[in-house]
């Protein structure tokens, strides 16, 4: 869009406007801050407020949307800064984030903690119809939501990008900005990739960020999200063979773990498991369920044990997975419409979509044990061609060019943003006070799944993780030397039938192994909805 001299001037005179705001009203800034409207997923210490900003930026004086934020002040007397954080997806709420960023306040008191619902998502306006979280794979369903999308924003639909985001960050910081305070921004997945983009336009209006789980621009496509799942589940498995009790049960199948998978899928196709275990998953139900478990720290050492039981299919085992699928529902629908499917849509396919035919991933899933069938769905809707799509070919699979403090996290076994996308980032970003660290064993979300202590963290307890430890460290002194030695002791994959996590594969059913195995349920539960860090 080529704007005539007018509206540069208008341009000109808004970012004045803006400018003489934020240097003159800090008292104004404060006050503007208040009891939330809507408290869901937040703690009720919360504060919100909403920020009013341009639809197009090349029209500054033209439609207005609207961005909503949230913040946890830190109780120390003196505060160090500010830290921002920034949601996955794409079409997560920042909200989903609120527990996470309550845990790692309670470390860094000194700081406060703030997000924002990216645009198109959440209390901000909203790209999406009244049922779109329900709507499945009732294709008629999606078709008539699009429609009621399409006839509210027409060709302004493309509005909604990753760059207008990264627009609409840089105006809520800067009008949230108190004088000689640090700001730092997190990011988890989509978010990522957000705050790069955002670095890309900005490249040095911030003290340093954190990038979490990196969706590195030119490799992160989500054509390819469930072969990412598929080649971790199968590494996975590799740590089981290398496991003394793991790989013993799993040689009652087959050679090795790869094998007994393989050979419990394709006893499953044929119906020639025992008994009832026939009836109790399809293929891709199973894919699904594993896909799922492996995604979650705490959930994913249940693959072994179900696929044992699932061949083995006594009684009891029968007993087990019934109460299994009866609490581990993996995918629940999101009734507070926090989320946008729609707005994910229109990102993924328009930014985040690599070519990939549904033909192509039909084929993947014949031989798939890892999916939850994201890629196929992507593909399909992208060949419909119902979608107004949107191109940015200024900045999108493009790398930022910057040399402020950069911490960048990403787990081993990580499904969703497996290392091997993120490698590119360490050989781009060489800075003196830039870092990129591998962490061992941890899944998606380093910040939560580091544990350097059994896994009772994500069960209440206060231990740190190795990322809140890297966080620390770096959001005090971003320039500083980074002591990385926690990377040594985080908790590595445990198969001990013993521990609270792996009772499946032990034979109790008694009443305390229902309780407990339900509470793992629920927090599977907690955790998928919060981690859409997911999605």
């Amino acid at each position: 869009m080529k704007p005539e001299c007018l509206l540069i001037s208008a341009v000109v005179l808004f970012s004045l406007l803006i400018s003489a705001a934020c240097n003159n009203a800090d008292d104004d800034f404060e006050s503007q801050w208040g009891k939330c409207s809507d408290y869901t997923y937040l703690d009720d210490s919360a504060q919100c407020r909403t920020f009013s900003v341009p639809l197009n930026y090349d029209e500054p004086l033209g439609q207005h949307i609207d961005i909503s934020a949230f913040r946890y002040l830190g109780t120390a007397d003196n505060k160090e800064g500010q830290i921002w954080f920034l949601e996955g997806g794409p079409g997560g709420s920042g909200r989903l984030l609120s527990r996470a960023m309550l845990r790692v306040a309670m470390y860094y008191p000194d700081f406060d903690f703030y997000s924002l619902d990216h645009r198109g998502v959440g209390l901000s306006t909203r790209l999406g119809c009244s049922g779109d979280n329900d709507i499945g794979d009732d294709w008629e369903s999606y078709q008539e939501c699009y429609s009621d999308i399409f006839e509210i924003w027409r060709d302004r639909i493309k509005e909604f990008s990753t760059t207008n985001a990264a627009r609409d960050l840089h105006e809520v910081i800067a009008r949230s900005r108190q004088g000689g305070k640090k700001t730092f921004i997190w990011a988890t997945s989509y978010g990522t990739y957000w705050l790069l983009r955002y670095l890309q336009i900005y490249p040095d209006k911030v003290d340093g960020v954190i990038l979490d789980s990196i969706c590195t621009p030119g490799e992160c496509y989500l054509d390819r999200y469930d072969r990412w799942n598929d080649m971790v589940g199968r590494q996975f498995l590799e740590l089981c063979r290398s496991d003394p009790v793991c790989n013993e049960k799993m040689k009652a199948i087959a050679e090795d773990p790869s094998q007994a998978v393989e050979l419990v899928f394709r006893l499953l196709d044929q119906e020639h498991l025992p008994s009832e275990c026939n009836f109790m998953f399809t293929r891709e139900e199973l894919r699904h369920v594993l896909s799922q478990l492996l995604n979650n720290w705490s959930t994913r050492v249940l693959i072994p044990p179900l696929i044992y039981r699932l061949y083995r299919c006594s009684d009891e085992d029968q007993e087990v997975i019934n109460f299994f699928r009866q609490n581990l529902q993996a995918v629940a629908i999101d009734k507070t419409l926090l989320n946008s499917p729609m707005l994910c849509d229109l990102i993924s396919l328009s930014e985040l979509f690599g070519g990939s035919t549904s033909a192509e991933l039909q084929e993947f899933l014949e031989v798939a044990h890892f999916s939850e069938d994201v890629s196929f769905r992507f593909a399909e809707i992208y060949e419909s061609g119902l979608w107004n799509f949107y191109q940015d070919e200024i900045y999108a699979q493009k790398l930022p060019d910057t040399d402020i403090p950069m911490l960048m996290l990403n787990g081993t076994t990580d499904p969703q943003t497996p290392i091997e996308i993120a490698g590119k980032m360490k050989v781009h970003f060489t800075g003196e006070y830039q870092h990129f660290i591998t962490i061992p064993y941890a899944t998606h979300g380093v910040l939560i799944n580091s544990p350097i202590t059994p896994p009772n963290w994500a069960f209440g307890g206060e231990d740190q993780t190795c990322g809140s430890l890297l966080f620390g460290q770096f959001i005090h002194d971003p320039k500083g030397p980074l002591d990385t030695s926690c990377i040594e002791t985080v908790y590595p994959v445990d198969f001990d039938p013993e521990t609270m996590n792996n009772k499946l594969v032990s034979e109790k059913t008694t009443m305390s192994y229902q309780q407990e195995f339900r509470q793992i349920g629920m927090d599977l539960s907690n955790q998928l909805g919060h981690q859409d860090w997911i999605d």
